[in-house]
This record gives structure tokens, C-alpha cells and sequence, in this order.
């Protein structure tokens, strides 16, 4: 699957996704993997990923959402949810 499969119809994520590569891009190369849950950047390991909650939850939803995988927990109000 290729990320535009996976945003088919739906614009705004897609345009949000587009702006999370381009920072992405700025701090180096990585991969894009594609499932079917989501679209993951790769190093040498996943270190994030974006997902449409609107997939799993049966009312709107927030268009996009951006994980972050880090070796350390992150202290910020800016989060929405640390786990």
C-alpha cells in the first residue's frame, strides 16, 4: 500500500500527512512504510507514525494524529497524551 491508497478520498489528512513528511525531511532521510493502520517513518526503526482515529471510532474524530516514539518520556503540556 502506498500512502495515497491509504488517505483515498480524504483530503485534509492527506494534506496533513504531506506537511508531517516535509518536517520529517528536514532532520534527514527516512523510510515510509504503509499498513493498513497507519503510515510509519523509518530509520533503522519506527520513530513515527500517523493514523486516522476516524478509522476506529464510529463519530468524528480528529483528521490526523502524529505518535512519536522516543527512548525517553517527553514533559510537555504541548502533548496531548504521554504513554
Amino acid at each position: 500500500m502506498i500512502p495515497d491508497e491509504f488517505f483515498s478520498d480524504k483530503a485534509l489528512p492527506k494534506k496533513l500527512f504531506e506537511a508531517v513528511r516535509q518536517a520529517v525531511e528536514t532532520i534527514g532521510e527516512a523510510t515510509v512504510r504503509t499498513t493498513k493502520s497507519q503510515i510509519a517513518f523509518r530509520r533503522q526503526r519506527s520513530f513515527a507514525a500517523v493514523w486516522m482515529p476516524e478509522q476506529y471510532l464510529k463519530r468524528e474524530a480528529a483528521p490526523l494524529v502524529l505518535s512519536v516514539f522516543t527512548n525517553t518520556r517527553i514533559q510537555s503540556p504541548r502533548w496531548k497524551e504521554v504513554v
